[in-house]
């Protein structure tokens, strides 16, 4: 067993480019290079510290409740630059040179590869989806890249605000392009992205794009959302104001309760009652929502709200506070018949 790496360095005032933040571990971050950083003091570790990793097989770090785990190097660097293999499915390995514990030398390992169609391939089982534009580049649920002109997964790139992008090769004479992974990951497996609205993560990972922890927002309305300590800070012309956070699920029974007539203390009254969604609403942001389906973004008509005012023909729709309750009573039945064909856990 590998001894833990000496500090190397400590300073306060430290910076590290390309820095990922551990989710499982949030008071260190990781480097491509192989350096891991305290960020805040944490039991006998103090921010500032720092580790160089290469030739290491582990390290012992503080999770989030202060307690000693024992890491294995390999595995944080694959889940931190290639991502998290939820189906188990492959082990990281190294590609060449033993010990080099940077990103561009770690791989997941698989044994099989088959290209299914002209849109999808599996690695070892595991479907990837053909990315929209991409010559080579394929996109697991998980989120994972996998390159099928260099027969590998690919590495992602750390933005300095947490974001994941990939390197997408667009045509065969080198002209390329980088994209966050949670939009490629929302339009390949929920619908094209619209980027007047904007993308979360479920859990505030941002190194976990799995497709189920994509959730979209809705920067007009007001937010009460207990997935989230806190209410969400944005800023729009200087002013600061906060957000509701939209799952794609909800909008849509939004959009679908107010095609019947609902009016928003209705439908706020409805989903809270009815335990459809995993948060608490309050009416004036379901008021804000149904809004911009009844004036979709102009810039953005292939937006999934836009999609969602056309699919319900809501464009101009009048808004109310109640609706009829005889027509809300007898249409519940069917609220809930589309939410079991549209809720995925």
């Amino acid at each position: 067993m590998s001894e833990m790496p000496e500090i190397i360095y400590k300073d306060e005032n430290c910076f590290i480019t390309d820095q990922q933040k551990l989710s499982e571990f949030p008071n260190y971050s990781i480097s491509s290079t192989g350096i891991i950083v305290c960020n805040s003091d944490i039991v006998n570790h103090h921010r500032g510290d720092f580790w160089n990793i290469q030739k290491k097989t582990y390290i012992s770090l503080y999770d989030r409740n202060g307690q000693k785990v024992k890491v294995d190097l390999l595995i944080l660097m694959a889940r931190e630059f290639i991502g998290v293999d939820t189906t188990g499915t492959y082990a990281p390995i190294m590609k060449g040179q033993a010990g080099l514990m940077i990103a561009s030398n770690i791989t997941y390992h698989y044994t099989s590869l088959k290209k299914i169609s002209n849109k999808a391939i599996e690695v070892d089982g595991i479907k990837y989806h053909k990315v929209s534009k991409s010559k080579y580049t394929y996109i697991s649920k998980d989120g994972i890249a996998f390159n099928y002109k260099e027969k590998d997964f690919q590495i992602r790139q750390i933005q300095s605000n947490g974001d994941c992008e990939i390197k997408l090769d667009m045509t065969d004479n080198g002209v390329f392009s980088y994209q966050k992974v949670q939009f490629i990951v929302f339009d390949t497996f929920h619908t094209k992205f619209d980027h007047t609205v904007g993308i979360i993560h479920n859990d505030e990972d941002k190194n976990n794009n799995s497709y189920i922890n994509i959730v979209m927002s809705n920067p007009y309305s007001k937010p009460i959302d207990e997935r989230h300590s806190t209410f969400m800070p944005k800023w729009r012309k200087g002013t600061p104001y906060l957000y509701r956070i939209w799952m794609s699920y909800e909008a849509e029974l939004v959009a679908y309760m107010m095609s019947k007539g609902f009016g928003y203390k209705d439908i706020a009254e409805i989903l809270n009652e009815h335990n459809l969604t995993k948060c608490n609403f309050d009416d004036e942001a379901v008021r804000m929502l149904m809004n911009t389906f009844r004036r979709p973004p102009q810039k953005n008509r292939n937006g999934y709200y836009s999609l969602l005012s056309d699919k319900y023909g809501l464009l101009g729709f009048p808004i109310h506070s109640r609706g009829n309750r005889v027509v809300i009573i007898k249409t519940i039945p069917s609220v809930l018949k589309l939410y079991d064909q549209i809720y995925h856990e």
